[in-house]
């Protein structure tokens, strides 16, 4: 058997519709090729949220197995995964740290400061997914960085993903029932934001919806970070769904039907079909318009809004939301051309670009245990506000 390759991660995405691996290899700096994409329909998920290990398990060994045999290399036991479903929670906090006397602050001193976010703020039934530093201060003074600075009293503002322990727990158990080790689960607008907005949108303000098959992510960026997320438990299947029940027909031909109508046709405005369509994504899109609002957002979002999931594929669906919420709306294809891939899914490419930024490569060959939900945790730096 060949020696399993530390440049080499598997990759995972468990959505609703579908559940999707990369073999990614990883190069000199921080590049990256899809070595195989192999995705399989989604069985035992409902809202982004695994509802039968066993079921996505025997997927995710299926998929392996394929993704072996296409790749023709080794691969490593440990997986990356992508997480997004319902349950997400964004909050912010204070950390300080009286380092004794003045002088220079660490790398060991910013760290132990973060660590003591597991310490002081684990709220009940929530695991961390993520802790994004905001600003640091030192002696009461604003820096954009405080390693190597000179003071005494240490402070950060602190911004922590989190998502329902059951949820997580439940990725980690497919994972190791399809005979893998989980090492890391990251948040999917995350991964997702580098390829579809850009930094001075980021910096600016600027908003990224996610219209899937039953859950919509509404994530909110500024100064360079995120903001706030929602996730909302309706999608398009929902549509599809209202469709099949009221024209009493399949759900495959409903899905078909809604697929070549196209929202940007006015040739039947006054049919039934119309009217079934219009009735739930005008739900829809009041729930993102509310969800926007949430998060102080109001007037002109200076980087706009940015659509994206399967929802996005669907013609005429960015005009129709941008009338809706009366802001301009850009419709960005859930999919992106990667080396060794001219369609990889944006969470999938997003994830790679992250493992490539955060130094993940190399913690997914490490030996000792990190599979433990204390430990999954990311950092990134942002700058000064």
């Amino acid at each position: 058997m060949a020696r399993k390759r530390r440049d080499i991660a598997v990759l995972l995405d468990i959505g609703t519709a579908r559940i999707s691996i990369a073999v990614t290899k990883f190069g000199p700096g921080k590049s990256f090729e899809i070595l195989a994409q192999i995705e399989s329909p989604s069985l035992g998920v409902r809202k982004g949220v695994i509802i039968d290990i066993r079921s996505v398990a025997r997927i995710i060994k299926n998929l392996m197995a394929d993704a072996r045999e296409k790749s023709n290399i080794s691969l490593p036991e440990r997986i990356c995964a992508v997480f997004s479903g319902t349950g997400i929670k964004v909050k912010d906090y204070h950390l300080q740290k009286d380092l004794g006397c003045r002088r220079h602050v660490s790398a060991g001193d910013v760290s132990k400061l973060l660590n003591k976010v597991n310490e002081q703020f684990n709220p009940e039934g929530l695991t961390q997914l993520h802790i994004l530093p905001l600003q640091y201060s030192l002696d009461g003074h604003l820096v954009s960085s405080a390693e190597g600075k000179i003071g005494q009293n240490l402070e950060v503002d602190v911004r922590l993903v989190l998502a329902g322990n059951e949820s997580v727990q439940y990725i980690y158990d497919a994972v190791r029932l399809a005979g893998m080790r989980l090492r890391k689960v990251v948040f999917s607008p995350l991964v997702q934001s580098p390829l579809l907005v850009n930094g001075a949108e980021t910096e600016l303000g600027c908003i990224l919806v996610d219209l899937g098959a039953e859950t919509t992510t509404v994530s909110s960026f500024k100064y360079g970070t995120l903001r706030d997320a929602l996730v909302l438990p309706v999608g398009m299947e929902h549509v599809v769904g209202d469709l099949a029940v009221g024209l009493r027909t399949t759900l495959k031909a409903a899905g078909e039907l809604l697929q070549s109508f196209g929202l940007h046709s006015h040739q039947y405005e006054e049919s039934l079909v119309i009217s079934i369509i219009n009735a739930r994504l005008e739900e829809i899109y009041e729930l993102i318009k509310q969800s926007i609002h949430s998060m102080n957002f109001t007037g002109l979002i200076p980087g706009g809004v940015k659509l994206t999931g399967g929802g996005a594929m669907f013609p005429g669906m960015a005009e129709h939301l941008s009338q809706y919420l009366e802001l301009q709306v850009l419709s960005i294809p859930p999919y992106v051309s990667v080396p060794g891939s001219d369609k990889c899914s944006v969470s999938l490419a997003g994830l790679a670009g992250y493992c490539c930024n955060y130094g993940i490569p190399g913690f997914l060959h490490a030996a000792d245990g990190f599979e433990s939900l204390s430990n999954n945790c990311g950092y990134t730096r942002r700058r000064m506000v």
